[in-house]
């Protein structure tokens, strides 16, 4: 969180599921929108939901209801936000470090001192 890298998609995929996670890892979503040009949201919204469908038409009734249960979780928790102050924490208002890992000339050269 606040790396400051220019983030335009970021897909989540596991063996039940296709998911934009996007809103989840960029504090200003609607930034992050004007550099999401691969194709229109809508699209992109309509086809993970052809996905989806097609997942849970394979699956049992149980693990169905399950899917059903996370995927409206992820639908809450994946509401865009736009967090205007990059020193904090969107969660708690904390003031955050930089970068822990990595030598300081690797930093240097990805921006991230």
């Amino acid at each position: 969180e606040g790396w400051n890298k220019k983030l335009s998609y970021c897909i989540a995929f596991s063996k039940d599921e296709v998911v934009d996670v996007t809103p989840r890892y960029s504090r200003r979503f609607n930034e992050c929108l004007t550099r999401r040009t691969q194709c229109p949201e809508l699209w992109l919204k309509e086809y993970l939901h052809t996905l989806r469908q097609a997942s849970l038409s394979r699956v049992q009734p149980a693990r169905r209801r399950v899917l059903e249960a996370r995927w409206e979780v992820e639908r809450r928790e994946l509401v865009p936000r736009n967090i205007v102050d990059r020193e904090t924490s969107w969660e708690s208002g904390i003031a955050l470090p930089g970068r822990q890992s990595g030598s300081a000339e690797w930093r240097a050269q990805r921006g991230e001192t």
